[in-house]
């Protein structure tokens, strides 16, 4: 005992050195595991906090004609959090005002109100009818169209002249006419010019010429019975597409007659029944973020846009005779504050002299054709209410919630 008091020190030394190496071989495992799982989740907070305060930071990009973020040169606090978060949303809510702008420009009125998307049976006899006669007079009634006169309109007017101007001059003696042959002779100078005053006063006051086959209505509208839904679907759409491309016509010439008139004739406007998809009919179409960029398909599309969840694509052809010195100035007026993008020109040489035999004055500016791949966007913020079921379907569009709870119960 006396030895332990003299080597008190050592012997607890001794007694830890022993406990040291006893704890060595103790089964510790779940400790030491335990210990080392936080330490190396302190490490990697160690490591994420380091990365934030190192981490270069920018500032919203609020200037749509800028994509560049400018850097921000301090650690966000609370009150640049609040400024990005308020500046943020004014942007987001310009946005929604932008794309409310841009639904009222877009949007259309049916030409038969309640005739889509499931009319009544007297509604589509009604849309029938009224297709019928807007179609029929809508290139006068927007356009001021006009065509050379044809022989019977000559011949007519040939009529009117004599019984107005030269009968009466024929004299009369004894119950013959002595001089029918030099009132007839005169007839005929002056009838020889009725041609070319009648299609001169097309040219004057007229603004521009419509060939009879330009304009095609919808085969499905016609007949004996009341038109489909998907029928009225498709003429309608193919109205649109006519007013919004005659309305387009319209602006560039600006009620200037034919000779001084940017677009002088429409030979064709060719409206497709469908809208232009990337997907095959009845496929869905994928809802996209409107903030992100569209998908393209340039195998369907020049341009690459295609039928997607915030608009359909309607590709059309024209063929115009245009000034030829006023092209740039068509092609802008037709785009300016429209959903219309030419993607196509191809450009040939008109012969003015052949086309006047032919009744055309187009005056004295050279005069081409302009043949133009174009496509509409339809906004589906407003066409979706007026979709056919069927419509609908091919587009890829889920039906309403109505629709579907119906169907499934």
């Amino acid at each position: 005992m006396e030895f332990v008091k003299k080597n008190i020190l050592s012997v607890i030394c001794g007694v830890i050195a022993l406990i040291a190496i006893i704890t060595s071989f103790w089964p510790l495992g779940g400790f030491t595991s335990d210990l080392q799982k936080e330490l190396d989740a302190r490490a990697d907070a160690y490591r994420t906090l380091s990365e934030l305060q190192k981490k270069p930071r920018s500032l919203p990009v609020l200037k749509l004609e800028s994509t560049e973020a400018a850097a921000l040169k301090q650690f966000p606090n609370e009150a640049t959090i609040t400024r990005g978060e308020t500046a943020t949303a004014a942007v987001a809510q310009e946005s929604k005002t932008m794309l409310a702008a841009a639904v009222e420009l877009n949007k259309r009125s049916l030409l038969v109100a309640g005739s889509l998307p499931a009319p009544s049976e007297p509604l589509r006899y009604r849309f029938r009818q009224d297709y019928q006669v807007r179609m029929k007079n809508i290139a006068e009634e927007m356009l001021n169209a006009g065509r050379p006169p044809l022989p019977d309109a000559i011949k007519e007017a040939q009529d009117l002249l004599w019984e107005n101007e030269f009968k009466d001059k024929v004299t009369m003696l004894n119950g013959k006419e002595t001089d029918l042959p030099e009132v007839q002779a005169d007839f005929a100078i002056a009838a020889a010019k009725v041609p070319d005053l009648l299609r001169q006063r097309v040219a004057t006051e007229r603004s521009i010429y419509v060939d009879e086959s330009a304009i095609t209505s919808v085969a499905g509208i016609a007949g004996g019975g009341a038109p489909d839904p998907v029928s009225i679907w498709s003429a309608q759409l193919s109205l649109w597409a006519h007013e919004e491309v005659f309305g387009a016509i319209a602006e560039v010439n600006d009620s200037r007659s034919i000779v001084d008139a940017p677009i002088k004739r429409l030979l064709k406007i060719d409206v497709p029944l469908l809208f232009t998809q990337a997907s095959k009919p009845g496929e869905a179409v994928v809802a996209s973020d409107p903030a992100a960029a569209l998908p393209k398909s340039f195998a369907v599309s020049v341009s690459g846009r295609t039928s997607n969840a915030l608009f359909d694509v309607l590709n059309l052809k024209l063929i115009l005779y245009v000034d030829a010195t006023r092209i740039p100035e068509i092609l802008a007026t037709m785009s300016r504050n429209r959903f219309f993008n030419v993607l196509k020109l191809n450009i040939d040489g008109v012969d003015a002299l052949v086309e006047a035999k032919s009744g055309y004055f187009y005056g004295n500016a050279p005069v081409v054709q302009l043949e133009m791949d174009a496509e509409l966007l339809f906004l589906r913020a407003w066409t979706l209410d007026y979709m056919p079921e069927k419509i609908r379907r091919d587009l890829g569009i889920a039906p309403p919630p109505s629709v579907t709870e119906a169907v499934s119960e």
